[in-house]
């Protein structure tokens, strides 16, 4: 009996779509589930929920996951929200936060116009807003929202 109950929630717990899975409230695009956290926080406070949640802030890598991206910021009414992309380590090397690897120049981008530019020195994290377009922003920056990835 209590492995019916327990497999009922579990399944209450789980939302089909498109044939894949994501966990109550998150939403399924493109082999992804992503949640949108409606807490604006700095990128490090991002990271941290995200990774609270067992995911990553999201890390854009196609037209089509950049304008569904946009579409979630439109619909939420913020500015902007968090991306895993950073340049901590080198200015104008942005690393995607969960694996490291480097945005190669043949990587898809969107960068706003004359962005990144490490406007104010120290710019070392990627916001997205709702025109789709990327800025690098100080990370201490309270203004954007975690929007998490799970692959």
């Amino acid at each position: 009996m209590n492995s019916v109950v327990l497999t009922a929630f579990a399944f209450l717990l789980l939302r089909e779509c498109s044939g894949q899975y994501c966990r109550s409230l998150w939403t399924y695009y493109e082999g992804s589930c992503y949640i949108f956290v409606n807490e604006n926080s700095n990128w490090h406070d991002s990271k941290s929920i995200c990774e609270t949640l067992r995911s990553h802030l999201v890390e854009v890598t196609s037209a089509a996951e950049n304008n569904f991206v946009a579409n979630i910021v439109k619909l939420h009414r913020v500015t902007s929200v968090w991306t895993g992309l950073q340049d901590f380590e080198e200015d104008g090397l942005f690393v995607f936060s969960s694996s490291l690897l480097p945005l190669q120049p043949t990587d898809y981008s969107h960068w706003q116009a004359r962005q990144p530019d490490d406007g104010r020195g120290g710019e070392d994290c990627v916001e997205i807003y709702s025109s789709g377009e990327w800025n690098d922003n100080d990370c201490d920056d309270s203004r954007s929202y975690p929007l998490c990835e799970q692959l």
